[in-house]
């Protein structure tokens, strides 16, 4: 439905323009504009020249797309230099249909320049993995293009995506979103109809919107990417104005529009208002305009041809070679200098002439250039001594002291004239000033508190609520440490100060020490002596300073001095120099029958008739003792098949069933006992649990089953009579 209706719009708008002789083989469009006040764009069913050689495919591409013509191999217009370019009245801006090669997507779009950009005239199409068809369709991307969730989508070359300024400019250019939408696609609403009539030629499709898991809005809107992902831009079915949104969703997939600047416009009238250095446009084969200096367009003419005269005096022209601006003057160009772009052309008729420079400062023109002139040129030789009196010099004042001329601040009209009776004088409004050398200037800590040498080394003085001190020939500020511990003097070089951080007097500051300048040198004499330094304890040890370990530093050095030492609270010993564990026979003392079955550290010994024992068997495995107060504890531990489960019985583990294990031992006290377990009755015969239900194991006892044996558990049943019986019990009531 899309495809058949995107055929009938393109058969209105555009149509093949071939050669004469049949040789261009790629798809143009008519290159002028409607003759007469209408600013519609002609109307030719493209389908008409089906059978021309230059026909396009049903994709848009040429016959013969791989082998374009030499304009369009490297994406550029198909049109030479001198193409004679339209000005259209009604929009006042150039308007040109043509087409370019995309060699990466091996296709021929339709392009229309609008004022001094080239436009593709139809949406992207190229692929890339952040693009899809809108509802996953290929009809949708062949009549609409491709939406894409890509900030920098891949433009034909020489192209780029617009910015939100373009996409701005062309809407102003068109006045109305209708000059620039597409016919017959548009849905109407309640309010009427905002159908396109694409007098531009721009052809916006209603295009819609996908994210990664939908799509919507077609026939209804068009989202348009901006550059930079500045923004998008939307045209919508119901609004007469386009909107424009500042940042990149990255959850849209957009349409994609691609632009180019254009060096060929049709008239001055197109030249934007504002353009940057070396900016060109070529009007027609024999006029072109250059941008200079990042404000004014200029004429570009052959100097050597173009005549100078006093006649012509003060005329402006661009040299084509240099691309400099030049000023015909003495009868000559010559190049124009900020002077003259800022003011005015220096020529002969205002030799002599003075005026003041971009509103600083003045000049004097010579007759071919403008010279910055000084204050002492303008205002004359400064030959008194110190004097009050106040001249202007362009916009600024000076005064005339010690014999030159010295430009008044902000400060001399707030604090008076820096005279020679004021040096050293101090001023205060936002920040402190001083008089030095008639100007006053932002005062520093020495001029605030007065000189600073070895006469008064370690004096303090304060400035507002900070304090300073004269120290290396300096006033400079109080440290948190000066202000805490006092100030660093001679006196004190050496001192530590014992904080969380330590800190040594050195050179009149407080320093950062280091390990031997607060422990001392550690040498065989003071061996396995200990201090502190940064709160951590070190201790020396074959002539170094070693970090004590945490047990160190809480019971003290394992030396051979205090070999076998046991600490107070019985946990550690020294062995070899290092404190180690206790055993249980030192933690408790001998294994005696009042401490029979008393535990160690986590089952790590036992006391067991007289002797402190490590756990064997089982005990290793399930990391228990089994004592008597366990009684009936219950245990498992992982083996190679699965789970192996034990219960503790007569101070011994005892292997299980899974079904003991749950529900508790089978014994002598238990005879006779049922207990369910996994949907399953069971019963205690005194030795183990037996499944009741063994019909659930083996299947009903049935006539055709009798006399068939089954084993369980080790134990052998038989089908008896519709039971399944014990094997044992049978034998036994056949013996009785």
């Amino acid at each position: 439905m899309a495809k058949r209706i995107w055929s009938l719009f393109l058969a209105g708008l555009f149509f093949v323009a071939c050669g004469d002789d049949g040789s261009d083989n790629f798809v143009s469009h008519d290159s002028n504009l409607e003759s007469g006040s209408s600013s519609s764009i002609k109307d030719v069913d493209s389908k008409n020249s089906s059978d021309s050689k230059g026909s396009s495919t049903e994709s848009g591409n040429s016959s013969d797309s791989k082998n374009p013509s030499s304009s369009a191999d490297n994406g550029s217009l198909n049109s030479s230099s001198s193409i004679k370019l339209d000005y259209n009245e009604v929009f006042g801006t150039t308007v040109s249909l043509d087409s370019i090669y995309d060699r990466d997507a091996d296709y021929i779009y339709k392009t229309v320049q609008i004022g001094s950009y080239i436009w593709l005239a139809e949406n992207l199409r190229s692929k890339s993995v952040h693009s899809k068809c809108y509802n996953g369709d290929t009809d949708y991307c062949s009549d609409f293009g491709r939406l894409y969730n890509d900030p920098t989508p891949n433009c034909p070359e020489g192209f780029s995506i617009p910015t939100m300024e373009q996409w701005q400019s062309l809407l102003d250019k068109a006045g109305k979103t209708t000059h620039l939408r597409s016919k017959g696609l548009w849905e109407s609403y309640e309010g009427g109809s905002l159908e396109g009539t694409n007098d531009l030629g721009f052809s916006i499709l209603p295009s819609g919107v996908c994210t990664s898991d939908s799509c919507s809005d077609v026939f209804k809107k068009a989202y348009f990417l901006a550059a930079d992902s500045a923004g998008y831009v939307v045209f919508s079915y119901d609004k007469p104005n386009a909107q424009i949104y500042e940042g990149y969703n990255p959850d849209l997939y957009y349409s994609v529009r691609c632009l180019q600047a254009s060096q060929q416009i049709a008239t001055t009238k197109d030249l934007p208002d504002d353009c940057k250095f070396a900016d060109r446009f070529q009007i027609d084969e024999e006029e072109a305009y250059l941008c200079y200096t990042n404000s004014k367009w200029y004429r570009e003419y052959n100097l050597k041809s173009w005549p100078c005269s006093y006649e012509t005096e003060g005329r402006e022209a661009i040299s084509k070679d240099a691309k400099t601006l030049h000023i015909c003057r003495g009868e000559r160009y010559t190049p124009a200098s900020s002077g003259d772009l800022s003011t005015k052309y220096c020529t002969a008729s205002i030799n002599g002439d003075t005026l003041t420079h971009e509103g600083k400062y003045p000049r004097y023109c010579n007759g071919i250039q403008w010279i910055d002139l000084s204050p002492s040129e303008y205002l004359g030789a400064c030959k008194l001594y110190e004097s009050t009196e106040i001249r202007n010099f362009g916009t600024r004042q000076y005064v005339c002291m010690d014999s030159s001329w010295h430009g008044l601040t902000l400060q001399d009209s707030t604090f008076g004239l820096c005279t020679r009776k004021r040096f050293g004088e101090l001023q205060t409004s936002t920040d402190t000033y001083v008089c030095k050398y008639h100007s006053w200037v932002k005062a520093t800590e020495a001029d605030k508190l007065g000189t600073c040498n070895e006469d008064n080394i370690m004096d303090v003085k304060p400035i507002g609520n900070e304090k300073y001190v004269c120290r290396n020939q300096i006033w400079e500020r109080m440290t948190l440490l000066e202000e805490r511990y006092g100030l660093c003097s001679k006196a004190r070089f050496g001192e530590v100060i014992d904080s969380t951080t330590n800190f040594i007097c050195k050179d009149y500051t407080w320093k950062t020490t280091t390990k031997d300048e607060v422990l001392g040198e550690c040498t065989a004499n003071n061996e396995l002596e200990t201090g502190r330094w940064k709160t951590k304890l070190y201790v020396c040890r074959n002539s170094q300073w070693d970090l004590a370990s945490t047990l160190e530093d809480y019971y003290g050095i394992c030396s051979l001095a205090n070999e076998g030492d046991i600490t107070k609270d019985r946990l550690y010993v020294c062995e070899n120099k290092k404190w180690i564990e206790t055993n249980a026979e030192q933690f408790y003392g001998p294994c005696t029958e009042k401490l029979q079955y008393t535990i160690y550290k986590e089952e790590k010994e036992m006391c067991d008739n007289g002797e402190w024992r490590k756990p064997q068997g089982d005990e290793s495995d399930l990391r228990k003792f089994c004592t008597p107060d366990r009684e009936l504890m219950s245990q498992y531990k992982n083996t190679i098949y699965g789970r192996a489960y034990y219960i503790c019985t007569q101070s011994k583990w005892k292997q299980v069933s899974l079904v003991e294990y749950t529900v508790g031992l089978c014994n002598a006290d238990s005879v006779g006992k049922t207990a369910v377990f996994k949907d399953s009755t069971y019963f205690c015969d005194g030795t183990r649990y037996w499944n009741t239900n063994m019909n659930s194991l083996f299947g009903t006892c049935t006539e055709q089953k009798e006399g068939t044996k089954k084993t369980y558990d080790d134990v052998i049943y038989i089908c008896s009579s519709g039971q399944w019986k014990k094997l044992d019990d049978i034998q036994k009531e056949e013996d009785k």
